[in-house]
């Protein structure tokens, strides 16, 4: 779960008030800091979501010990889940603060408390018999929904999909988080994200439950093309060994799906794919650590059933694998559970001595073809030059003339060179508490160097914006990184994400299948990436959260979000509050002056945005603008290629018959002016780079700038 980026926050964070329907409108009303979340199910099964929250990380008011707190969420009844076409709201406990920083909402496809009894005990939710005031769910009986503890989380690979939240109060004096997340002398503030970082199992998507002023997050994408594409993409392979080009968790394939422990329990069988752990859960890292295995399966054994058929079992009489009760003795070689699929132990340990486990040799007691793939992409640029023969290249961002396929191709390895050389001697890290020692990828030689580098790349977190960042997150979004004094490929935003799966350009795979539109699962607004923040991470003001699993229509706006495409309204100052397609805005002239435009509201589109902004607080004094959205054809320098952008359009003469202050519309110094930079005055560097590749001319129009009151 990512943090809200503050200064990225403040200029909107006083956007807009809150206009909610039926039930949500009697939250706003009675208390802004209850705290909410609304989940919809549209897919065709029931699901069984469970909001998970671990003490120590919610503050001393919940607790200093690493215990998760959980609540279980049902629709009428205990036991339920969400079935088909139903809805839940849950209230989050204000009397502590357990549910608020850094929550996992894990969504269930599997009856969740038979799923329970299945697994370890430290994973079980044990409930605590608290009965809320007011209850947690909002309908059906007490007991629907219920709050509980456990030792541990759920198994990485549980047939869940993972959304993530967090909820604070924010000082408007400041723009600082009190830390009080329920402090009533602040704004309530939601942070959002959907979690394909680790794996990808469902589509989902979700607002900020505001009236509609902001797009969502995630995708949209019907259940059963999302299960199609995540199938497709695991079905590719990379010639000429044809080698998968990525795995999924293991208890997940057709061959082990009937031998997992869900099996049964109501969900069918779908592909669970992982995401950039893939390479660093195999865990040839360190190399004399097996990889992780998965309690929720056991491979199908399919060798002689009697011990004198089994060269290591020989010496023992009857049936050995299994036995007459069932177990599968040691001896008989069954293969292993892998957490990931594709996985095969190929040495025994004990055949390695200390000295070659250290060196990197130990990397061959375990293989994973798909993690080889992704090793072999990128080693192609470190120790090889594909730009050396160009005709080679089947796939480029374009062939228009005037695209400089060599310039790209150069720069693309120049950034690969500085990547890698700066993760392939990251040094060993001990851990102050424990002092427990992980290598870094200076311990290593060899392939085992190879794995631990490439994880290390793509497992990257920081929060800088420096060099490395940026550049990590261009090769993992298939461009080059440019400097400010190059052609700054890294903000093209037509062409990220451009590269087919089989190109030389893709050194991650699965950002492709995260975000592209065509043959990935369509969730511009999503984290592939750990620091995929600029896709995947999203904060607005707002006392709820709303989730469709599966669908689309109960989103109060079905705009996909888009960083590169944020329609605003600037004040300048003078200026005392004003109304943003139809929701309130306090002008705060030392935190932000900027408001969302939206075209939607409550889930309704809308063809037009209005904006009324008064000078005085009787709303005697006020100007009125309004605002629609529409297309323009542009061409795109750095490829040659034309393209579609909206933009926001503006009719002058509503100004003038709705305004008293018509100075402040057209004909003069004082009127208002467009611009193309989605957050004018925002400190986020990437800020006014959203159409770097176009002439200035042929820029977007995004931001109405309201001169400042006359």
């Amino acid at each position: 779960m990512r943090k809200p980026n503050l200064n990225q926050l403040l200029c909107c964070i006083l956007a807009f008030g809150v206009a909610f329907s039926g039930l949500r409108a009697a939250h706003a009303a009675a208390d802004p800091f209850q705290r909410y979340v609304v989940i919809y199910n549209d897919l065709p099964i029931t699901i069984y979501p469970a909001l998970t929250a671990v003490e120590s990380e919610q503050g001393a008011a919940c607790g200093t010990s690493g215990v998760n707190r959980r609540i279980i969420v049902n629709a009428g009844t205990n036991g339920a889940g969400i079935p088909s076409g139903a809805t839940v709201t849950v209230e989050l406990p204000k009397t502590t603060h357990c549910w608020y920083s850094a929550v996992r909402v894990y969504l269930f496809t599997v009856d969740l408390t038979k799923f329970e009894a299945r697994i370890f005990q430290n994973q079980r939710t044990v409930a605590d018999h608290v009965t809320w005031n007011p209850p947690l769910c909002t309908t059906g009986s007490a007991d629907a929904c219920w709050s509980g503890t456990a030792v541990d989380q759920y198994p990485v690979d549980a047939p869940a999909q993972l959304f993530e939240y967090t909820v604070i109060s924010i000082d408007p004096a400041t723009g600082k988080q009190f830390p009080n997340p329920n402090n009533p002398n602040g704004l309530p503030l939601a942070d959002i994200d959907l979690s394909y970082v680790d794996e990808l199992y469902l589509p989902v998507a979700s607002n900020v439950d505001d009236g509609g002023a902001t797009a969502f997050m995630g995708t949209i994408l019907p259940y059963d093309q999302f299960n199609m594409r995540t199938a497709a993409f695991l079905n590719l392979t990379v010639p000429p060994a044809n080698k998968p080009i990525w795995s999924e968790f293991g208890a997940y394939t057709a061959t082990n799906w009937p031998h997992n422990v869900f099996h049964d329990l109501g969900s069918p069988q779908t592909d669970h794919v992982v995401g950039k752990d893939i390479v660093g859960d195999v865990r040839i890292i360190p190399p004399n650590v097996l990889p992780p295995l998965s309690a929720l399966y056991t491979p199908p054994y399919t060798g002689p059933k009697q011990c004198a058929a089994v060269p290591m079992c020989s010496n023992l009489a009857g049936d050995c694998c299994p036995t007459d009760n069932g177990t599968i003795l040691a001896c008989c070689g069954a293969p292993l559970p892998y957490l990931i699929s594709n996985t095969t132990k190929t040495a025994s340990l004990a055949s390695l001595s200390p000295r070659l486990i250290r060196s990197g040799v130990g990397n061959s007691l375990v293989d994973n073809p798909s993690v080889d793939a992704l090793v072999a992409s990128w080693t192609d640029w470190v120790r090889g030059d594909p730009c050396a023969n160009l005709s080679a290249i089947t796939t480029w961002p374009s062939n228009n003339p005037t695209f400089s396929k060599q310039q790209f191709c150069s720069m693309f390895k120049d950034t690969v060179t500085y990547v890698w050389n700066s993760f392939k001697d990251s040094p060993n890290v001990r851990d102050p508490k424990t002092g427990q020692v992980t290598p870094g990828c200076i311990s290593f030689t060899g392939a085992a160097k190879d794995r631990c580098t490439v994880d290390s790349i793509v497992a990257f977190k920081s929060n800088d914006k420096g060099l490395l960042n940026e550049s990590v997150q261009a090769l993992l979004r298939n461009v080059p990184y440019g400097t400010f004094h190059q052609t700054r490929w890294s903000f093209d935003k037509f062409i990220l994400f451009w590269a087919p799966y089989d190109s030389p350009f893709n050194l991650f795979p699965y950002s492709r299948l995260v975000h592209n539109p065509v043959d990935g699962v369509n969730a511009p607004g999503a984290y592939s990436f750990s620091i995929d923040d600029k896709f995947g991470n999203f904060q607005s003001r707002g006392s709820g959260i709303v989730i469709d699993v599966g669908g689309y229509t109960h989103l109060l706006n079905q705009d996909p979000y888009n960083y590169y495409e944020q329609y605003r309204v600037s004040f300048g100052p003078g200026w005392d509050h004003a109304t943003v397609c139809g929701l309130p805005f306090v002008i705060p002239m030392k935190l932000g002056n900027n408001s969302p435009v939206s075209f939607w509201s409550d889930g309704v589109p809308q063809s037009t945005c209005n904006i009324a902004i008064y000078q005085d607080a009787a709303e005697t004094r006020y100007v009125k603008y309004q605002v629609g959205r529409g297309s323009k054809t542009v061409t795109d320098t750095y490829t040659g290629l034309t393209q579609t952008v909206t933009q926001l359009t503006y009719d002058p003469s509503y100004c003038a018959a709705h305004s008293t202050l018509k100075v402040v519309c057209s004909g003069s110094s004082l009127q208002p002016t467009f611009v193309p930079q989605p957050v004018p005055g925002n400190d986020d560097p990437d800020a006014g780079e959203s159409y770097v590749s176009l002439p200035d001319n042929q820029k977007p129009l995004l931001t109405l700038t309201v001169p400042p009151a006359p």
